[in-house]
């Protein structure tokens, strides 16, 4: 909220904290992600890309890795449209699709 709101200053610090404090993937990648939409806010798509990286670095280890992927897939999509890179973008929401179609109802799954 603190990111949707421009409360950057506040947004980073926060970050910081729990990535200073946690080992835990699944929380680590719930930060990567708000880093990565945060970064697409302020359409910092370098800053983007490369916590996409990392995003895929953790979701291997997280106890939810096919529907983070899913997630990061569907994330990567819409910074790629925003930077006009449109084959990388459809390659993204078609894999997202992809694994979205064998996923099981549930909280992240709509």
């Amino acid at each position: 909220q603190l990111g949707e709101q421009g409360q950057w200053t506040k947004f980073n610090k926060v970050v910081k904290h729990v990535s200073k404090r946690t080992t835990d993937p699944d929380m680590l990648i719930l930060v990567t992600f708000e880093v990565i939409v945060a970064s697409y806010y302020k359409c910092a798509f370098p800053d983007a890309t490369k916590h996409i990286k990392k995003a895929f670095d953790l979701i291997p280890k997280t106890s939810c890795p096919i529907e983070h992927k899913a997630h990061a897939l569907y994330t990567k999509s819409a910074i790629m449209r925003r930077e006009g890179k449109c084959r990388e973008s459809d390659d993204a929401i078609h894999g997202a699709m992809q694994i979205i179609r064998h996923l099981e109802p549930g909280r992240n799954t709509g």
